[in-house]
């Protein structure tokens, strides 16, 4: 047995799904296709490779800063070895576990389209953007408090940074040596080490993030959706459940309301007749009325009842 693509109802493939009777053979071929270093390909393709790329050059090129930093100021970093093999490290899980995630990505970029309430704006695309943004932001806002800090009991960073290059020149050695000294001042984690490694993972991050998206659309154009995106076929197969749920319950329902629930999910009201009731009135005239019990059907995007729920009985 295989999990449908519309609503992971189990069936066989080759054969139409016996829970929402679609077709999964677009499903099927799509998956064939994504198997091995080809589903790779596919997926960094459209990006360039570029958090391979990202990733690839964490550790030369941090390395390669390091080297030119102690020529320069003699500045030594024994920690900065492990350092880079670790966010090196830490660049290919991201990069792994989008790729791993990508339809789980898809379908919750699908579910934020019927979802209720403000959870459904924080999706990918805004992840991809907010990341680098947060980070960029949080460096400067460091860079700023560095700069602000006193330099050899004299002017503040950014006065010495301006005097020397106003008296040295914009492009002289001197203005070089100022700036080498304020981003190594206290510790070289201040600024370069800090600001390497969370632009870099947050680089990685953001396109990766961005090449699950472009996965997402070129998917949701060769695959079926998921079923929760069309809303009335999410109904009728919430009442088909119903229905093979409520034989304990009374025969007979009928179909009067429905809501999207805050997950994505279906509310659905019905009522079904339970029992009959004799009334008699003033003048002795006995009438029979048939008695209903009003009940709420709850499902989840999917379409799988979560629960039937008696809530009043009412006479017709």
């Amino acid at each position: 047995m295989a999990e449908c693509i519309v609503c992971k109802g189990d069936y066989t493939p080759g054969s139409p799904c016996p829970r929402c009777d679609a077709d999964n053979e677009p499903w099927e071929r799509w998956r064939q296709g994504q198997r091995g270093i080809s589903g790779w390909l596919d997926f960094l393709s459209p990006g360039l490779y570029l958090p391979i790329i990202l990733t690839a050059l964490a550790f030369p090129v941090g390395v390669a800063g390091v080297q030119a930093l102690w020529l320069i100021k003699q500045v030594a970093w024994p920690w900065s070895v492990p350092v880079l093999a670790v966010l090196s490290f830490a660049c290919v899980l991201i990069v792994v576990a989008t790729y791993e995630g990508r339809n789980r990505l898809r379908e919750r970029e699908l579910l934020n389209r019927v979802r209720r309430g403000p959870a459904r704006f924080f999706g990918a695309e805004l992840r991809a953007l907010a990341v680098p943004t947060v980070v960029v932001t949080a460096m400067s806002a460091w860079m700023a408090v560095i700069l602000s800090l006193p330099v050899n009991a004299g002017p503040n960073n950014l006065e010495y940074l301006l005097s020397t290059a106003q008296s040295q020149g914009l492009f002289s050695t001197a203005t070089w040596d100022a700036v080498i000294d304020i981003l190594t001042l206290g510790s070289p984690l201040s600024i370069a080490a800090l600001g390497y490694v969370s632009l870099t993972s947050a680089a990685v991050y953001s396109s990766s993030l961005r090449l699950a998206l472009s996965y997402a659309d070129r998917m949701n154009q060769r695959v079926p959706l998921p079923i929760f995106v069309n809303t009335a076929r999410l109904v009728k197969l919430v009442r088909l459940e119903a229905e093979r749920h409520s034989s304990s319950l009374g025969p007979g329902l009928t179909w009067e309301g429905m809501e999207r629930t805050d997950d994505g999910g279906i509310k659905l009201t019905a009522r079904y007749q339970h029992d009959r009731k004799v009334v008699e009135d003033l003048a002795g005239k006995k009438s029979d009325f048939p008695m209903h019990t009003k009940c709420r059907v709850v499902a989840d995007p999917w379409g799988r009842i979560r629960s039937i729920t008696p809530e009043s009985e009412l006479q017709v």
